[in-house]
Parts: C-alpha cells; structure tokens; sequence
C-alpha cells in the first residue's frame, strides 16, 4: 500500500448501514478483499474538510498545500442513524482525498478541490472474524481500475485513535453535522465523549426557550472548555445578537451584546451594537451610554476595515442625535431612605419596609401607626423587597448572588431567616397558594416552586414586577412599549390571554408597580416623570376590568409618592413619599385623601 494510501487510512471519521443488509452494503472478494465501491459519489455526502489536522493526515499539509476530505455514507446507513443514533451492520463510509488549490479565475482566497488523490473505505460488518469495524485503503492508477483492498492490520494507530476519539461507536460524528445532532438528539455518544461547543443557533434556541441565564451558563461554559471555539469569535456573537432582535428577542440581544461587550472591551463595533440594540429596547439611558463607549474606542479600533469604520461612526453620530445628552452617565440627586417599599401586613397591624439608615438597606417593621419600629435584617446582601405570607407569621423576600436569587423566609420578630428556594433572575414572586413562582429576566417566567421555569411571555420588550392576583388565577405586569412607556399588563396564568390595561396619559410617564386590591377589582400602581433635574410620581387606582385610572393625591411639587401597599380592608394604601426630603413611609385613604406619615 501507498505511504499516501496509509496516511489516508488513519485520517478516516466515517459513517454506517442499516442492519437489514442495505443494497449499498459492502461487497467482498472471494478471499475477503473489500470490492471499490464505485458509486459511492451517488450516496449520501456527509461533509467536507480541508486541511484537517487529526491524525497522521496532520503531516500531509507539512508537505504542500491542504487536502480536502469528502465522506459519504450507503443511504440505507444514513437513514437508520438518523431514526436510532446508531450505525447498523453492513454500513459503509468512504473518505475521498483530493488536492486542493487558490488561484483560479475570480478566486482571491480560500480552496477550491482538484484532483483525487486516494480513497478509504470503513466498514461495520458484524461478520468480520476481526470484529465489526474495519478499514479499507484502496489504490489509485491512473486509467486502471480501482482494485479490492485488503482491510487494515488491526495493529494499526487508526483502530486505537478510533475507539476513544469518535462520538459514536467506531466514528467522528462530530464532523458531520447532521448525525451529530441525531446523537445529541438520541443520546447515543460514546462514554467519555465531550461535545462540541454549543452553536450559535443552538444558543439562540437555548436562549429563546429558557431565557438568558442558561444562555449565558453555556456560554461561561464554553470560555471554560474551548475558549477558541467559533462561537466566541467577535464577530459571530455580534452578527447572532442582530438574528435575535430579527426574531424579536431584543431584550435577549441586550443581554448577550452586553456579555460580549464585557469579553471584548476594545471593540467599538460591538458598543454600538449594544447602543443600538438598547435603543430599540427602550433603555435610552443604556444606548446612549454604550454609544459614547463607542465612540471613545472607535479610533483605536485596529479590527475595523476604513469603509466599516466609517459606517459605525456615521451610525454614531446619529445615534448620539437621538438621544439626549442628559440620558447617559447623569447623577441622580441621592435621597436617603428611611423608609422605603411598604409591605401591609395580611391583619393590617404592622408595616414592613426598606430602609438604608445606616449605609446599608435593611428591613424594618412598624405598628400601622407609626409605633414600635423595629429592625429585622442586619447586613448589605441586595434583597428585594419584602412580602408577606398569607397568614402573617413571616415576611418572604429574595437575595441576589452568584447569578441568581436565593429565596427567603423569615419569621416576623427578625428571627428563623432560612432558604427556601432559588430561582435565576430578581424578585421571584409566590403565588398565594404556595405552588408558584413567578419572576422576570427581560420577560415574566412561571415556574412550579421546586419545578422548571418556563417563559409565559414573548420577551419582545422589557418585562418586569409581576405580581399575582388574591385568587392566583391573573398575572398583572409591567412591560415597555414601542414607544419605550411601560403600562401595566394583564394575563392568565398560563400566559393567555395578554392584554394591556392601564392607557394614562403619557404626560404621566412611565406606569409601574401593579398591586391587586385585596378583592381583586383595583390595581394600584406608580406613574412618574423622571429627570435629574425634576421628578414626580403619583400613586393611581386601576379598575382591573376596565382600565379605568384615578389619581390620588394629584401634586404638581417635584416629589414622588411610590410603591403602593393595600391594607386588608380595602380601603387604604401605604406607600412611600420623598415630600419630606427623604424617603419615608405615608398611607392615605384609597381615594387619596387623609394622608399620613407613618415612618419618622
């Protein structure tokens, strides 16, 4: 056999048959030689490779320029791994070489194939008293026929590399696209075996179905195992985070054009992809931020070609156009919060809220009349806020780190915190029977308390605070609009049935925090206008049938009333209030009058 013939052999990854005797199958000699299948070209083409590096073919390309492989499979073989995941007997796979070459006609770069330089063949045939698997390297004269070839000395390299390189049984799936998701698919890899870096398209799937936190965990995982894999080519995250908003995953492009932003912090192309991404999701303050980013790293930029240069910075030019100076890196005047995010209790006794008196938020417990407040909480973890249990006896809130909330009990005199639950984004909410949770990450998901999540909501825009009807059968939440506005939401359960129900007029600015009424007809939430210079904000009574909308205690002062908290009758909300200068707790009646300081 030729020295090229061997260095052939060991290269092989091929495919199989089905185990009813394919018409395709292999077809011997008298004395046991493999027949040249001479159709082979005719069967099923599993893919192609050029200048692969694994195996003795690795010093083929030391010796002039690249090969490239061609694999096909009998059909029969090719359709029974797509129904099992595995090959049956009589399957054949036959790797063709042929030399390779660049310069031809319009062809500035990459190879195209030439001439045929040898051919293999690999075998499954349950008959072989040398055992299933061989191979086969048969020589090629030019103008002769192709003679049988004898199968390979089971002595050599190739049947070692082969039983514990491949993916699936004797062969290297992982180069054929197709089988190997039929083996993800099935589970049928060998023992040991690592797949592949996740795909982008796989990633896009992973994301649309599961949200961005098992997103972003293959790709952290992908960093880990094969930092050099396609995927974490700039270029190939930046052109899928534009597939994504193609698909009306916005809010998921964010996120993902944010972790390559992080990985990438040099690239002024992937900034402005950000900036634009943000804009179109509704967060001008993000968008502008990221196109200054960009602009500041645009002349240093070396990645950039002098055409595609030029276009990003006429897209930032126009962009920074769009969006008001005052949006990105402005302070926001700090005001101390002695008192902050009421929670009512389920009697109406006593008050729960956040405070940072101290330098750290904390949680605090008030009489409803402004008596024996005590703390709860020691310590800076960034919880949320807090909620009561039905019954009164503990306040659950949730804690986040590591990439994902830890949720929390704890018993009303400060004492007993214990964990009780995770889930992967902010502010999980309860359903009132125990059995549910809800949270948000870009958009609402609903998962069963020890359970899987799963996305109710499409995620086309950013979603947030929902919160549960009194019965557990409605989902009211935020969501920003095209015109980048949030209004409150409604929904089923289940995620059915959405429809928008608050339309307060935009001069009002943005609507958030719903809060059902303890009989479930109102929802109270908070509409502000909000600017460094000028913020104000109103508490508001929705009607949850009919969107109808009542603003309470109408101010035109550059305050804020927020966060509205039902007391059990019905009949007040606590809240909190800057009017004071500082953030404090306030309750008044549920028409607006009479209000109160409760915090002091």
């Amino acid at each position: 056999m030729s020295r090229l013939a061997n260095l052939l052999l060991c290269a092989l990854a091929l495919l199989p048959l089905r185990a009813t005797g394919p018409r395709n199958g292999p077809e011997y000699t008298a004395d046991g030689r493999l027949k040249f299948p001479a159709n082979y070209r005719e069967w099923v083409f599993l893919s192609s490779g050029v200048g692969m590096t694994y195996g003795p073919i690795a010093e083929q390309g030391q010796w002039g320029p690249p090969m490239f492989d061609n694999i096909f499979v009998n059909p029969e073989a090719y359709r029974a791994f797509l129904e099992t995941g595995r090959w049956p007997d009589k399957t054949v796979l036959v790797m063709e070489a042929r030399r390779s070459e660049s310069h031809a006609s319009i062809n500035n770069g990459g190879r195209f194939q030439t001439e045929i330089v040898g051919v293999e063949a690999e075998v499954k045939d349950a008959s072989s008293p040398e055992g299933p698997w061989n191979f086969y390297g048969f020589n090629l004269t030019p103008g002769q026929p192709v003679e049988s070839a004898k199968a390979v000395s089971h002595k050599s390299g190739c049947y070692s590399c082969h039983g514990v390189k491949t993916a699936v049984e004797n062969t290297f799936v992982q180069f054929y696209p197709p089988l190997y998701d039929a083996a993800e698919r099935l589970r049928t890899f060998n023992p040991g075996f690592e797949p592949l870096p996740i795909t982008p398209s796989k990633l896009m799937e992973q994301i649309r179905t599961g949200g961005w936190a098992p997103g972003a965990a293959a790709l952290d995982d992908v960093v880990k195992r094969s930092p050099d894999a396609g995927i974490m080519n700039v270029e190939t995250l930046n052109q899928l985070a534009y597939r994504m908003m193609g698909a009306g995953l916005v809010g998921d492009a964010v996120n993902l054009l944010g972790w390559t932003a992080a990985r990438y912090p040099s690239s002024a192309n992937v900034q402005d992809s950000l900036a634009e991404a943000s804009e179109r999701f509704g967060t001008p303050g993000q968008a502008r931020t990221a196109a200054e980013r960009a602009l500041a790293l645009l002349p240093n930029d070396t990645s950039l070609t002098p055409a595609r240069h030029d276009r990003v910075a006429k897209a930032l030019d126009e962009r920074l156009k769009r969006l008001p100076p005052g949006m990105a890196g402005q302070q926001w005047p700090h005001v101390e919060v002695h008192g902050g995010a009421p929670a009512v209790s389920p009697d109406g006794s006593r008050i729960a809220f956040v405070s940072d008196r101290g330098g750290a938020s904390n949680f605090y417990l008030v009489h409803a009349d402004g008596s024996g407040e005590v703390q709860l909480t020691e310590g800076s973890d960034q919880r949320s806020s807090p909620v009561w249990e039905a019954h009164g006896r503990h306040l659950v809130f949730s804690a986040w780190a590591g990439g994902q909330s830890r949720i929390y009990a704890i018993d009303a005199d400060g004492k007993g915190q214990r964990q009780i639950g995770t889930a992967p984004a902010r502010n999980p909410a309860v359903s009132p029977d125990g059995k549910s949770v809800l949270y948000a990450d870009r958009r609402i998901y609903l998962a069963a308390a020890e359970g899987p999540a799963q996305p109710i909501t499409t995620g086309v825009a950013l979603e947030f605070d929902a919160t549960w009807s009194p019965d557990g059968k409605r989902i009211a939440f935020v969501r920003s609009g095209p015109d980048r506005k949030t209004n409150i939401w409604l929904m089923n359960a289940d995620g059915s049935e959405q429809r928008q129900l608050t339309h307060i007029p935009d001069g009002e600015g943005h609507v958030e925090w719903p809060v059902w009424s303890p009989d479930g007809r109102q929802i109270a939430v908070q509409a502000g206008v909000y600017t460094p210079q000028k913020s104000v904000a109103h508490v508001w009574t929705v009607d949850a049938a009919t969107g109808d909308a009542r603003k309470l205690a109408a101010h035109e002062q550059p305050y804020q009333d927020e966060t509205p908290s039902w007391f059990p009758d019905g009949k007040r909300l606590a809240f909190q209030s800057n009017r004071t200068g500082r953030w404090e707790i306030w309750a008044m009646a549920a028409d607006g009058t009479g209000a109160r300081q409760i915090t002091r």
